[in-house]
């Protein structure tokens, strides 16, 4: 009986997976389309309850072309972004993606006040809009009643 591996990925434009054999050959594939919601402004966010049920849908698609066993589940997605969770680690709202632009004014603020260089100095990466730590800083300012919600991020 042949095994396989099958890997997922959520990124900007689709949820996509393919399932490889031992060779390295894909032998199954599918995917969905994501929707972006776009906000006022510069807001992209995602739906994180869209986002779950299409990536079980490309996965139950991919795992029924298999005639084998699998072998494990490898996932990807966006890099950047805030994607979170309450207590019981369902979805605290919308995803706000790297995409999103709202923190954009924080990240000018910081840049000037020279505290960019002191989180790279500390971290060794310099945050921007896309960064969660700005986007959870944006909350604490604009929506503190969503940030009171999360209890998780991904």
């Amino acid at each position: 009986m042949s095994a396989f591996l099958l890997c997922l990925d959520s990124g900007t434009t689709a949820v996509k997976a393919a399932a490889f054999d031992r060779h390295g050959r894909i032998v199954a594939s599918a995917q969905r389309q994501n929707r972006a919601l776009r906000r006022d402004g510069a807001r992209i966010e995602q739906d994180m309850a869209a986002t779950r049920d299409d990536a079980f849908a490309v996965m139950r698609e991919c795992a029924a072309e298999l005639g084998g066993t699998l072998d494990g589940i490898l996932v990807t997605g966006q890099g950047d972004g805030l994607w979170p969770l309450d207590a019981q680690l369902r979805p605290a709202g919308h995803a706000i993606t790297w995409l999103d632009g709202r923190a954009r004014q924080i990240a000018s603020e910081l840049q000037d006040s020279g505290a960019l260089d002191e989180i790279q100095a500390v971290t060794g990466s310099r945050p921007t809009a896309a960064s969660q730590s700005l986007q959870l800083l944006w909350l604490q300012r604009n929506d503190p009643q969503r940030l009171a919600t999360i209890a998780h991020l991904l």
